[in-house]
């Protein structure tokens, strides 16, 4: 009966270590998506700012003529 409690207390552990690990694996990957999730807004910050001022230096040929000389 000893030897059974102590086999199912050694899975116990085992498994609690297998958990540990994954669990830190899970957790560094989460960090990295998080990550690539702040780059894509970045990204996509720069874009609009980029589009804004196409839009404006390409209307800027209007303004200049309705100010006239």
């Amino acid at each position: 009966m000893a030897a059974e409690a102590d086999k199912i207390s050694d899975t116990l552990t085992n498994l609690r270590v297998e958990m540990v690990s994954r669990l830190s694996k899970i957790e560094t990957k989460l960090d990295r998506v998080e990550d690539h999730e702040t780059r894509i807004r970045k990204m996509e910050r720069m874009v609009w700012i980029a589009s804004g001022a196409a839009a404006a230096l390409g209307n800027a040929d209007r303004i200049i003529s309705l100010l006239g000389p």
